[in-house]
C-alpha cells in the first residue's frame, strides 16, 4: 500500500511539472498557430 502512494505521488509531481512546462510552451505555440492562421486568411 505504501508503496503505491509513494508511487502515485511521484507521477502526480511529475504531471505537474509537464504541465508547467507545457504552460510555458503552450503560448508559442498558440502564438505561432495564431499567425498561420492570419496569413491564410489574408491569402
Amino acid at each position: 500500500m505504501r508503496r503505491k502512494v509513494e508511487k502515485r505521488s511521484q507521477n502526480l509531481i511529475r504531471l505537474k511539472r509537464q504541465q508547467k512546462k507545457w504552460k510555458k510552451l503552450f503560448p508559442q505555440k498558440l502564438k505561432k498557430l495564431k499567425r498561420k492562421q492570419d496569413s491564410l486568411r489574408l491569402t
